[in-house]
């Protein structure tokens, strides 16, 4: 059996009764205390029945109890208060500094032996999620309820980079806005780029300089590194000109144009056109975070996001390259508009909650996840084949959770759906 496997029979009280010490005590589980991540004991703030007596405070868990001494526990003074010693095999007495004999419960006997059998064949599992044959057991309340829990812990998660983004800009909301923006308009394969514009260019530049569309555009196409090649056009020229003067005055470097990724791109998703978009956004949202946080409704802020490129691109996706049998309006997509709102917009909306204690945008911000879509990719797709709901995108956003923090790391013995598969009797 490995460690982690014990901890689990621990912390969700897993043994057959009676549990009875190496000395003859009996051992009643009040409260199995907190699984300690860090250095020191195994669980914190245990409270335990050891014969009459009442004990609360720390346990250590080792598959020998011999372990207490290879692994130097025993000159550890974090160690001398362990109320109990819970190993699978008695190898060793273990004893306190003063020569007290620490109470040791050995439960080599006392678990269900289908349970490790059953974990085993997890750990073993070579199809796509280690309990593939047996999801369809999962009741639904429990998948229902977990997969909400899920999108909440990648909210979490994502929370953890929005507040090094405002300390990096010394809390301005705006900014971080526009950072994570530029970053969720690279989608995947322009992410990094867009997000160097991001952290390169300031909001504030745009907003004292920038007073038209064109404007705003020549900066961002300007900085991205678009107008630093020798290209015809009046339009081309009037962008260059102006990004010159901005670039002169607020001491610009643009960056070399050969980092953006055209290749095996459609047309549509060129960085040039995403710019352009960008370029039309900004000069709808003077403000970006009042829509964010004022909008009553996903329609609402969706038609916000609802923008289309200048003219100038609807026969072009790239600078000097006319298209000129294909002329149409360079709008950005329904799901590319879904992607951002989901990636950027309901983050925010979450994490300003958070940080201002207003819940009503952290329920906002989950609603929101439940009337937009769920999102369409490969990891969805497998999840979905496997019979998993996905309703929409707190579903979505839930399933690529689980598949990053829990399936890919066979942490079933973390995982709701591995717990009730796991110790539930009549999953046998």
């Amino acid at each position: 059996m490995q460690e982690d496997l014990l901890s689990y029979l621990w912390q969700n009280k897993l043994f057959k009764e009676p549990l009875i010490t190496r000395c003859g005590d009996s051992v009643s589980i009040i409260d199995p205390g907190q699984l300690n991540h860090d250095s020191g004991p195994d669980f914190s703030n245990a409270r335990i029945r050891i014969g009459r007596a009442m004990w609360a405070g720390n346990v250590e868990l080792h598959i020998r109890s011999s372990g207490w001494y290879h692994h130097g526990h025993h000159h550890d003074p974090s160690y001398h208060n362990v109320i109990l010693h819970v190993v699978m095999e008695d190898d060793r007495p273990v004893y306190r500094p003063d020569g007290e004999r620490i109470p040791t419960l050995c439960v080599g006997n006392r678990y269900h032996k289908w349970l490790e059998h059953r974990y085993r064949a997890f750990m073993n599992s070579r199809s796509w999620i280690a309990c593939e044959e047996m999801a369809s057991r999962i009741r639904a309340v429990v998948m229902y309820s977990w997969l909400e829990r899920l999108a909440v812990e990648r909210l979490e998660l994502r929370a953890q980079r929005i507040y090094g983004l405002l300390e990096e800009t010394r809390y301005d909301w705006e900014q971080v806005c526009f950072r994570m923006l530029c970053r969720n308009f690279g989608f995947k394969v322009n992410a990094t780029p867009f997000e160097i514009l991001g952290k390169q260019l300031s909001l504030n530049v745009i907003r004292r300089n920038c007073f038209t569309r064109k404007h705003i555009e020549a900066v961002l196409m300007g900085q991205a590194g678009f107008l630093q090649q020798e290209r015809t056009g009046t339009y081309f020229h009037s962008l260059r000109l102006f990004y010159q003067g901005i670039g002169i005055k607020h001491k610009l470097t643009p960056m070399p144009e050969h980092i953006w990724k055209f290749m095996r791109l459609r047309p549509a998703n060129f960085p040039t056109l995403r710019l352009a978009q960008m370029a039309t956004l900004l000069h709808r949202m003077p403000r970006l975070m009042s829509p964010i946080l004022e909008s009553p409704s996903t329609g609402h802020i969706r038609s916000l996001f609802d923008v289309k490129a200048s003219p100038y691109w609807d026969n072009h996706y790239h600078f000097n390259k006319a298209q000129l049998r294909s002329v149409r309006e360079k709008k950005l997509g329904s799901s590319a508009i879904d992607l951002i709102l989901i990636n950027t917009v309901v983050p925010l909306l979450f994490v300003y909650g958070k940080h201002h204690q207003q819940a009503r945008y952290q329920d906002k911000a989950l609603d929101w996840l439940m009337q937009l879509p769920g999102e369409k990719n490969s990891i969805v797709k497998n999840y979905t084949q496997r019979h998993f709901p996905c309703h929409h995108a707190l579903h979505s956003q839930a399933l690529l959770q689980l598949r990053e923090t829990y399936c890919i790391k066979k942490a079933c013995l973390y995982c709701r759906l591995g717990h009730e598969l796991l110790s539930a009797p009549h999953n046998r």
